[in-house]
């Protein structure tokens, strides 16, 4: 009997999540993508090329997969990514292709719509262009080993690996490194960087533009944050009492936000309310008058945490 109530307990909740989720997402089923490129049936020599579309309302999400030959026949699956953005580089080996995209959502999917395109031998390096992988476009990384990714191009002899201080206008970390393989594990130090890749064609002597992106390596945690109002053990009046603290962030290379706690036990057991906000105050509307206990932790956007404040406590009194 128990475990028949359960079951059935567990069923009605999954219903009521998935009802829940239909009401809040929007039916994405009549709704079209439009592809803006590659044009269909283009035939290129560039290996590299920007899968474009429009955005769609309701649609958080986009799949894009590319088949070779179609998808009718298909041989090998080259691509299937689920991306947040209206386009996305890739480079393919020459052959034919399908491509597709569908819009998405929690609940919902639009049709694929889908387009084919030929791929030609590459002659011509300087036409081409590279597509680096990790780390992405203005990462903050909390590790000083990192592993550097690119896409491969078939005409390319050889890559030429190169790391700069603070932006790619900025003086060489390190002689340019000459690679045949498309990554490079590098230690390095705290900072801001920007990394690049050209490839070339050693016959030929030509080469492909550099693609670049700046990093930054953050691996020391936010100073501890120290909570100014109300004060300690402070009696209040009203239920709606903001809460705020200060934090010394001149030295820190990426950006700090807060994690608020708020407690109804001095054991910090019972929470009320969590949060995470960018300013140093925090306004809260409290149910009822008590005691409550409140603390702050910063984190930052390499991912570093301090640790939390002591918690302060305040009572709301009745008026």
């Amino acid at each position: 009997m128990h475990k028949q109530y359960y079951y059935l307990l567990s069923i009605l909740l999954i219903a009521m999540i998935y009802s829940c989720s239909d009401f809040t997402e929007e039916d994405l089923g009549n709704d079209a993508v439009e592809l803006l490129g590659p044009a269909d049936g283009v035939t290129t020599e560039t290996q590299t090329l920007t899968f474009w579309w429009n955005w769609v309302d309701g649609a958080n999400a986009y799949r894009l997969q590319i088949a070779n030959p179609d998808f009718e026949n298909i041989v090998r699956l080259a691509l299937d990514t689920l991306i947040e953005t209206n386009q996305f580089d890739h480079t393919l080996y020459p052959g034919n292709f399908e491509w597709r995209v569908r819009a998405e959502n929690a609940a919902y999917t639009s049709q694929y719509f889908s387009r084919k395109l030929s791929v030609l031998e590459p002659v011509d390096i300087t036409k081409q262009k590279i597509v680096l992988l990790t780390p992405g476009k203005e990462a903050k990384l909390n590790q000083k080993q990192i592993e550097f990714k690119w896409d491969e191009l078939s005409i390319a002899h050889e890559y030429q690996f190169e790391l700069h201080q603070g932006s790619w206008s900025g003086e060489d970390v390190m002689d340019p490194k000459i690679l045949t393989e498309t990554k490079l594990t590098l230690q390095l130090d705290e900072g801001k960087y920007a990394w690049g890749v050209l490839g070339r064609d050693t016959l030929k002597n030509d080469e492909t533009p550099f693609a670049y992106r700046n990093i930054v390596i953050d691996v020391t945690a936010p100073k501890q944050a120290k909570l100014s109002s109300p004060s300690d053990k402070g009696n209040v009046k009203g239920l709606t009492q903001s809460m705020s603290w200060t934090h010394e962030s001149a030295n820190e290379l990426t950006a700090v936000k807060f994690t608020i706690e708020i407690y109804s036990d001095q054991q910090l057991k019972t929470l009320l309310k969590e949060d995470e906000i960018n300013s140093k105050q925090y306004e809260y509307t409290f149910s009822e008058t008590g005691t409550y206990y409140w603390r702050v932790k910063a984190f930052d956007e390499a991912g570093n945490e301090s640790s939390f404040t002591n918690a302060f406590s305040f009572t709301i009194a009745n008026e």
